[in-house]
């Protein structure tokens, strides 16, 4: 009977313990679902769990040994009162089971309506990251659209230093003179004004719009590794390309040891509007090039452009050339001053009433063809070279003021007193050169023939006293 009795005992903590394995099971369970929120009612229910447990468990152990106390009288009813205990525990398991999921249900129930007004800011927020990774796409997208594979520093180190790339970037100076078959048509108003377009790979820029082809303009454009052609365009108003150049860096430009001066270049036609057998007059050079064939280290060009420096050497290595072909030149201190008189001459269109312009031949003349030095507006170059009669003239020491018009790059002005003693002055504008060049190089003219005439007044002033001392056969004093 005592065996009896310590089997039962054993069979129904076997079922006590299992009973309380389920129920923690159930707890752990319970708090994976939500950490913070159940953690404590979880624990609680396991304390429960446990003190009903033992309490069965003492109440059971009572009840099984008044029960093996009854079978040591019947050994017949022992079985069913094992059975009976066992219902009962089962029946305990069951009840403990059914408390923990209906609070697990609870609890699930509150983390539902947690997430069920978390909801709403949620998918706002998910919207509004979707909305920014694609405004940042398209972003990103459209730079790289227009970066190449120079843009990134090692790899444009690379094909420089591998020899892919024959020059490293360097800043390109083109100077536009005119356009030399200017013939527009004039059926459409809009050819009615040209301009010129410089490109460079993605670095462009433009002329101002000039309606006579004169341009007389200079342009700095950057040329980046890698560029194979600079691309000149000719463009009407409209935007329309009429002709193209399009010369290579390597080959026109970097290959010839001086700078590309006054060539004239043909132009392919891209559109019917487009001027017959158009050419432009260019001169291209880089930028940081100091030898200009002449020396302009000096003081007298200091501060002036690098187009205008070489416009001037161009201007004054012609009129040197025109002085030597005459038959009858001056020498000595006059021969600067010669070369300067030829360099001051030159077509311009001079602006007359109601804005009405005329073409004049802009010119100087002096000793030995003139007694002074006038300025003046001759008819045509034949006139000038043929030492006719100038249609309108002033004494050159008279000129008070030559200077660019501020509001129009391509005219200068020229004022000067007549012989009455009236402020008058030539507006002129650019045919064939500068408008700055004109006027550097009357201001370097006209200090050169007030000085020569000082010198020659001096002189003269001093032959005379030499010749009234003679005559009254005193020694002459020294000046």
């Amino acid at each position: 009977m005592m065996q009896v009795d310590d089997a039962s005992t054993e069979h129904v903590s076997s079922d006590a313990a299992i009973s309380t394995d389920a129920v923690e099971a159930v707890a752990s369970a319970s708090s994976s679902v939500s950490e913070v929120v159940l953690a404590s009612t979880a624990q609680a229910v396991a304390n429960v769990a446990a003190n009903s447990s033992a309490a069965i468990v003492a109440q059971s152990g009572a009840n099984a040994s008044s029960e093996v106390a009854a079978a040591s009288g019947a050994a017949s009813g022992t079985e069913a009162s094992v059975r009976a205990l066992v219902e009962e525990f089962q029946k305990f398991k069951a009840r403990v089971v059914h408390e923990a999921s209906s609070s697990s249900a609870s609890q699930v129930k509150m983390i539902g309506m947690l997430f069920s007004f978390l909801e709403l800011p949620l998918v706002l927020m998910t919207c509004g990251g979707l909305l920014a990774a694609f405004c940042c796409g398209g972003w990103c997208c459209c730079r790289c659209r227009n970066m190449g594979i120079r843009d990134i520093g090692c790899f444009k180190w690379l094909l420089r230093k591998i020899g892919h790339d024959a020059f490293d970037d360097f800043s390109l100076l083109v100077h536009v003179h005119e356009l030399v078959s200017f013939s527009v048509s004039r059926k459409d108003p809009a050819f009615s004004k040209i301009k010129f377009r410089i490109t460079a790979g993605r670095e462009s820029c433009d002329t101002p719009r000039g309606s006579k082809g004169i341009f007389e303009c200079s342009l700095t454009i950057l040329v980046a590794q890698g560029t194979k052609y600079l691309i000149v365009d000719l463009l009407a108003d409209n935007g329309v390309v009429l002709g193209q150049l399009k010369l290579g860096i390597e080959k026109d430009i970097l290959s010839k040891e001086s700078p590309v001066a006054d060539e004239v270049h043909s132009l392919r036609e891209k559109s019917k509007g487009c001027p017959v057998n158009p050419k432009v007059r260019l001169t291209i050079c880089k930028s940081d090039e100091a030898d200009l064939e002449g020396g302009f280290e000096s003081g007298e060009t200091a501060g002036m452009s690098f187009a205008t420096n070489l416009m001037m050497q161009r201007a004054l290595n012609e009129a040197e050339e025109a002085v030597a072909s005459r038959e009858l030149h001056a020498g000595g201190d006059m021969a600067e001053i010669e070369r300067l008189m030829q360099a001051c001459s030159g077509p311009a269109e001079v602006f007359g009433t109601l804005g009405h312009t005329s073409r004049y031949y802009l010119g100087v003349k002096g000793p030995p063809f003139s007694r002074r030095f006038l300025v003046g507006l001759w008819a045509d170059q034949a006139e000038y070279d043929n030492q006719a009669d100038a249609v309108q003239e002033c004494d050159l020491t008279k000129v008070t003021s030559i200077q660019t018009d501020p509001s129009r790059t391509d005219i200068f002005v020229i004022g000067y007193t007549d012989h009455n003693g009236l402020m008058k002055k030539w507006r002129c504008q650019i045919v064939s050169r500068k408008a700055t060049v004109w006027v550097e190089l009357f201001h370097r003219l006209i200090p050169k023939v007030k000085e020569f005439q000082k010198v020659r007044k001096k002189n003269k002033a001093l032959k005379d006293q030499k010749i009234k001392a003679k005559k009254d056969g005193q020694k002459p004093a020294k000046v």
